[in-house]
């Protein structure tokens, strides 16, 4: 099966994961409870259904990933400001996703030291972005998430590409080319919400 194009929500997934995953850590025991299989009974129209806690999944009226349409201009918004320091980081394997730790003490099989990671090194990929109001995308779907989307997507190096193919199972997306694997929770409504972008 061929991989597709990237779509919008790629690309925000690309922009922001490392962002919201070396924020949020699932703790180990939640590692296989859920999955984005749909014929499991455990995929994500089901994940509110799982666990009290995870209630927010299927309820939240602000749930991320979304697809930005209809945007409205901002000119209050600016440049963005950021304030990073550089700390040693670990790719890791969490089975259904991969997250970037800055403090791990011990080092599965398929975990990929990166060494020191400074997101301040990343850069942006323009001015421009889309700010609008969110969750995080796995369970619990913690809302009051604000998201920050830039305009152009990003692309990565052939070593962090890599570096995700060491430690996943073969997943598509469009810079491996290869089997496809599931991993993303799909696009969900804006119920109302309004999407900002800068001038």
């Amino acid at each position: 099966m061929k991989c597709s194009k990237p779509s919008f929500s790629l690309a925000v997934f690309l922009t922001f994961s490392s962002l919201i995953l070396s924020a949020y850590s699932q703790s180990e025991s939640q590692d296989h409870e859920f999955n984005y299989d749909e014929s499991s009974g455990r995929g994500p129209s089901r994940w509110g259904l799982l666990k009290p806690e995870w209630r927010n999944c299927s309820v939240g009226r602000q749930q991320s990933p979304i697809n930005i349409g209809a945007v409205e201009v901002n000119s209050q918004l600016g440049d963005l400001q950021r304030n990073y320091t550089s700390a040693p980081s670990v790719l890791r394997n969490r089975t259904e996703d991969v997250a970037l730790f800055g403090s791990i003490k011990t080092l599965g099989s398929r975990d990929k030291p990166l060494g020191p990671v400074n997101p301040e090194n990343i850069g942006y990929p323009g001015r421009r972005y889309y700010r609008y109001m969110g969750s995080l995308t796995t369970p619990r779907c913690s809302e009051g998430v604000v998201w920050t989307v830039f305009e152009q997507v990003k692309t990565v190096s052939s070593l962090q590409a890599e570096a995700l193919r060491d430690v996943l199972p073969p997943v598509c997306v469009y810079f491996l080319n290869s089997q496809n694997r599931n991993n993303a929770r799909p696009t969900l409504a804006l119920n109302g919400r309004t999407v900002r972008v800068t001038e």
